[in-house]
């Protein structure tokens, strides 16, 4: 039986802060008017009391179906979601200063949205059985950039850690993945994913690029799709625990920083004037600025 890989990135413009791709593993996704309030992350995500609530009660909950537990901290969801561990060993600015517990919903919030969450499943006729989070620092990302690697394939290469987890471990399975940075073509990234399959382009256009690669052994399909958040429930889900992951980290590195006033990252009117006053003090001496400011 063929499973089924929803993949979304988080955080692909910033000049501050990770990069984050997630993917979620199931065996059925639902491809669109599915009635529930899991939507792209960008229109859940106001940065205000209640969207930090969403995201926290919406991770947390699946957390707990998936694993049976409530993970002990934040820093426990990162590291049980996730590749690897920090590879600057300087001073990992942006784990260390997370918060210590979940602060933003409370925990009655969350045990009821359990209830609610799993019924959708159920009714739906969904088992999650896996969750995957690539993270991708600011300290890798620009060592990768200082290599002469292009920002889309950095980009897929963090899709590719998703879809190499989940595919060595299944024989038959298909992945919607969000477009990366508007191209139409994806057979030379996805090719070298893997090279002992044969591989067929199906289409490639604006709206859609769907390959499927195959062998005796193996059948893989994949689609990049815009708008993935609308095409993929599964897709959209992991964006927004891709967004939950982010904005923990970003929390930790507004800490670190002593900010007094919280800064996202992105390319707004705070994140410019934070990085001004930044350059121009010069007073962050004990930490590497390639751990927090990305080169592209």
């Amino acid at each position: 039986m063929s499973n089924f890989l929803g993949i979304d990135e988080n955080g692909y413009g910033p000049v501050m802060g990770p990069l984050i791709v997630t993917g979620i593993c199931a065996n059925k996704d639902i491809k669109k008017d599915w009635t529930i309030e899991i939507r792209d992350s960008k229109r859940l995500f106001l940065r205000d009391a209640q969207s930090y609530r969403k995201i926290e009660e919406i991770s947390l909950a699946q957390f707990f179906l998936l694993f049976g537990r409530f993970p002990e901290s934040p820093k426990e969801f990162i590291e049980k979601l996730s590749f690897g561990e920090c590879p600057n060993k300087f001073k990992n600015i942006c784990i260390e200063n997370i918060p210590h517990v979940f602060s933003w919903a409370p925990k009655s919030d969350v045990t009821g949205y359990i209830d609610f969450f799993d019924g959708f499943l159920k009714k739906n006729s969904i088992k999650i059985n896996g969750i995957k989070s690539a993270i991708l620092c600011p300290f890798e990302f620009n060592i990768l950039c200082d290599g002469g690697i292009k920002k889309d394939l950095i980009d897929f290469l963090q899709f590719e850690k998703i879809i190499k987890h989940f595919s060595d471990k299944d024989p038959e399975i298909s992945i919607s993945a969000g477009k990366i940075g508007g191209r139409n073509k994806y057979l030379e990234f996805v090719s070298g994913t893997f090279p002992s399959l044969e591989n067929k382009a199906i289409r490639e256009n604006p709206e859609e690029s769907s390959y499927v690669f195959r062998n005796k052994n193996k059948n893989i399909n994949i689609s990049f799709l815009k708008d993935i958040e609308k095409k993929s429930f599964l897709a959209c889900l992991s964006g927004i625990i891709g967004k939950y992951i982010r904005e923990l980290i970003m929390t930790g590195i507004n800490i670190s920083l002593g900010n007094k006033e919280f800064v996202s990252g992105y390319r707004e009117k705070k994140t410019k004037e934070f990085l001004k006053r930044f350059f121009a003090r010069q007073n962050y001496k004990d930490i590497n600025i390639n751990c927090i400011i990305r080169k592209k």
